[in-house]
């Protein structure tokens, strides 16, 4: 499979960052300069604040959450997203970016 960085050379990553962990302004600064950070607020719907960014995006070679959650589900922001609703989730954020979803553990 073709990955959007060979397709498209120019394309870049984005991070997206729970502002509920502990201690993330770390990764903010540990990213910049070599990838775009959007920090999702807590008492926002995290997924309505991505697909917001997302918009302003022509191509994106990976997209990566930096996030609070368990095995079965993801929180972004003021929402959480699980079982086959999140697998949704994810499937129609790679169709849209051509991007790879890539699990930090």
């Amino acid at each position: 499979m073709e990955t959007a960085a060979i397709k498209y050379p120019d394309a870049k990553p984005i991070a997206f960052i729970d502002e509920r962990i502990d201690g993330w302004q770390a990764p903010c600064v540990q990213l910049a300069g070599m990838i775009d950070t959007v920090v999702l607020d807590a008492a926002s719907d995290g997924v309505e604040q991505i697909s917001k960014a997302l918009a302003r995006y022509d191509r994106l070679s990976a997209i990566g959450p930096y996030s609070r959650g368990s095995e079965a589900a993801l929180s972004l922001g003021a929402s959480e997203i699980n079982g086959d609703d999140g697998r949704q989730f994810l499937g129609r954020l790679a169709d849209l970016t051509g991007a790879a979803w890539r699990r930090r553990t």
